[in-house]
Parts: structure tokens; sequence; C-alpha cells
């Protein structure tokens, strides 16, 4: 890629754009951006309003009372034939498994009550069924049942931390013996076989101020397979209840962090964006047609920067002009020294015609002007020459004194802006001087070595 035309301060320059171009984006979109800082900063504000003034209201459910229903399940059965491992009489307590030859009938009994701090005319109920049935295990059909009471127990007054205790037994041959006998007078053993204790518990009373009742039904598994049977205890000997009592109340919504901080947060960039936007828009002029005619060129140069060909021209041969012939058929260039030039307004228009007419697009970094030519006319467009100063890029400020201060700070600034470019004029001057010197100095010598002006010349006209 061909290198660009050079600057009198490349970095200098380069700062200056990207300022005018703050300020023309500025100037375009002030009154978008304004509208968008306000809208934030009214977002903020309500939403601030809404998490400090007006939280609005929300329901909750808050404890207003709470006791337990305790119940506890023990089981034992006694040894009736010695054995070698078990003597006569031997007691086996929660065992997990009973020998139906030994230990026929399992004894047991459930503990039930309460926990509060203070309580009032408190009934307590227990009741110990054993249930025996047959049931198909897929759909629960009940195909025949039988129910017996085996342990009861109730009190009218039982204080806190009491209980009532419901003892229950239960000989396990005997229900297998009457299980038999109903099917065999069913002549049936339709689906399986279940037997298992149903415990009901029920306190009633005013406990702790408040009266209450409460009801649970707990079912323990006993399970016979002919030699050994076992209590399969779901609750695992503990069968306490917790009861809460809840009330509906209406509280202040909570807010979170979102709304507490976000919303002030939010109304505060809004603010001093819209604050930021007013003083830049008072410190910083609106861009000059100028300055916007340079941006456009700036934005062209950079744009068609393949297409134009860098070329530095002695100052004998900056305006030189060819005019096509033909000879031999091939194409001779004929230079003229007042060659017929026409103005371009703009380097686009340029870069087209160029690629129209199929001509290159040449920048003179000596004249620092673009040409095209054409059958002996020069297309030149001039670019416009903007040296920034302070003055344009921002508003002297309110309290700059009287008129002789800043008339002597005016100067100052334009001094300053121009001490670059006159150095780069000055050295401009010298090098033409030096390289019209080494022109004159090398004529008529017949080896000479061609200078760096002709071959630029040649590389031009192939």
């Amino acid at each position: 890629m061909l290198s660009q035309p050079a600057d009198t301060d490349e970095t200098d320059e380069t700062a200056h754009e990207r300022r005018l171009r703050v300020r023309v984006f500025l100037m375009e979109y002030r009154t978008a951006l304004l509208v968008a800082f306000v809208l934030l900063f009214a977002l903020g504000a309500w939403v601030t309003y809404g998490a400090y003034a007006d939280p609005g209201e929300e329901t909750d459910q808050r404890l207003e009372h709470a006791w337990t229903a305790t119940g506890e399940l023990s089981h034992e059965a006694t040894v009736t034939e010695s054995t070698a491992v078990f003597p006569n009489g031997t007691v086996l307590q929660n065992e997990p498994v009973y020998y139906t030859s030994i230990t026929p009938e399992l004894e047991g009994e459930f503990v039930g009550g309460y926990e509060g701090e203070t309580a009032e005319d408190v009934a307590v109920d227990v009741s110990v069924d054993l249930v025996y049935r047959a049931v198909d295990s897929e759909d629960g059909t009940v195909y025949w049942s039988q129910r017996e009471t085996v342990g009861s127990a109730s009190e009218p007054t039982v204080a806190p931390d009491d209980s009532v205790t419901a003892a229950f037994a239960v000989d396990v041959t005997d229900v297998a013996a009457s299980i038999d006998e109903i099917e065999a007078e069913l002549g049936a053993s339709p689906g399986e076989t279940e037997i298992y204790l149903e415990i009901d518990r029920e306190i009633e009373g005013t406990i702790d101020g408040e009266f209450l009742s409460a009801g649970d039904q707990y079912t323990v598994d006993l399970e016979y397979d002919g030699d050994t049977y076992e209590v399969v205890d779901g609750g695992d000997g503990a069968y306490d209840e917790t009861r809460e009592e809840y009330e509906t109340v209406t509280v202040p919504a909570t807010v979170g962090p979102l709304r507490s901080i976000g919303g002030p947060l939010v109304a505060l960039l809004g603010l001093a964006g819209a604050g930021g936007l007013a003083i830049a828009s008072w410190r910083l002029p609106e861009p000059t047609a100028a300055e916007r005619e340079w941006l456009a060129y700036r934005d062209d140069r950079d744009e068609y920067a393949e297409l134009i060909t860098n070329v530095r021209l002695p100052a004998s041969k900056s305006t030189f002009a060819f005019d096509e012939t033909e000879d031999d058929g091939a194409t001779t260039a004929n230079e003229s020294t007042a060659p017929e030039s026409a103005t371009v307004d703009s380097l686009e228009e340029l870069v087209q015609f160029g690629i129209d007419v199929g001509a290159a697009v040449v920048f003179d970094r000596r004249a620092e002007r673009y040409v095209v030519h054409h059958r002996g006319i020069a297309y030149v467009y001039e670019p416009p020459s903007l040296r920034p100063t302070q003055a344009s890029d921002e508003r002297p400020d309110a309290d700059a004194g009287d008129d002789s201060d800043t008339g002597t700070d005016l100067d100052r600034d334009t001094e300053t802006s121009t001490d670059g470019f006159d150095a780069f004029e000055t050295a401009e001057a010298a090098e033409v001087d030096r390289e019209s010197e080494m022109e004159t100095a090398g004529e008529g010598e017949p080896n000479e070595r061609p200078d760096d002006t002709e071959t630029d010349a040649a590389t031009y006209r192939d």
C-alpha cells in the first residue's frame, strides 16, 4: 500500500482531527443524547422513589403458634421354647427378626402425648388395631380384610410432657391360622396377604392458649414368612409431629440491591451525562464549514489511498503536462511549460474522473495538491488547509480578563500554532534550493547519475 501524504505534524494533526470529529458528533447527536440522559435520570429517580419512598406491600405468613405431638413405639417377644441360643423366658426387645417357633407372641406399646408450655383440658386418645387382608399389589384391590383392636388408651386431661400408653399383644401363629382358615373357607387365595398394625392418635384441647385438635394415623407392617416375622417400623420408633399455625400479614415489600442501589446510580449517571453534555456544548463551538470540508477531505483521502500515487516533483517540473501522441505504437510525453488546468471541487470527484479516463491520480508532495493529467489538461484538486488553534477547539473562558489581556493570549496562541508550519515551509524552501544547486552542478558531466527527480518523473510518465 502506498504511503499517505506527509503532514506537517502528524501527531498534532491526528489529535486535532479527533477533537474535531468529537465536536461534529456532539453537534449532530446533541439532542438525542440529551433526551437519552434525561430519560435515564427519570428512570433512576422513579426506581429510587419506589425503593425508598413507596416500596409497596406484600403478604407474608407469620408463625403464630407451634406445638408438637409426640409418639413412640416399642415391641418385644418372650422366648417360650428354650434353645441353645436363647434360654426359656428370655425377652427379646426391638429385634429386627423374631422366630415364630420360640417367640410366637409379639408384645408392644405405643406412647402418645404432646409438648407445650401451658395446657387446659387436653384429651389424648391412642388405639392400636391389627389388620390382616388379601390385596392385589398392582391395583390395590382388597379381596378380603379382618380388623381387631389389640390395644387402646384414653385420658381426658393430660398435662404437657405427660403421656398415654396403649399396650398391645399379637399372637402371630394365631393370625397365620386365621388367614389359613379364611382362605380354606373361600376356597381360593387371591392377591397377597398383608399383616400390619394401624395406630391412631388424637389430641384435642387448649395448648399455649390456643384450642387445637389433631389426629394422626400410622401403619406398622408385620412381615411373616411362616418361620420368622419382623416389625417394619417406618417411623424408626419415633412418631413426633410438629404442628405450626400461621397467620397472613401485610408487610412493606422487600427492596433488593438492584433497586436500592441501582436506582440512585442510574439517576446519577443521567444527571452527570446531561451536565457534561451542557458543559461540552458551551465550551465547544459548532464546527465551521471549512472544518467540515477538511474532515470530508480526510475521509476521501483514507478511502482512496490505494488509488493515489505519491510523487515528489522538482520545482521546475511540478506543473508539467503531457501531450499524448502515437509514434510507432508507443506513447510519448511532451512537456509543456504552461499546461492548461481545471479545478476539481473534491478529491472523490478527481479520483472518479481518473478512474473513468484511465489516468493516474498523483499527489504532488512539493505543491501539496492532487493532479490527473489527461489530453494536455491538468485536473487539479487543492486540499483544504486547516491549521488548528486553541480558539477553534473550545470557547474562551468566561473570566478571561480585559480586552488587552485577551488579545495578548490570542496572539500568543496564534504564534504558537503557526511556528510548526513556518518551520516546515522554511525546511521545504531549503530543500528546493539544495536540489536546484545539485541539478545546476550536475549539468554537462558525461557520467552523471540520474537524480531522484528524473526518476520520479519517469515513473509518473510510465
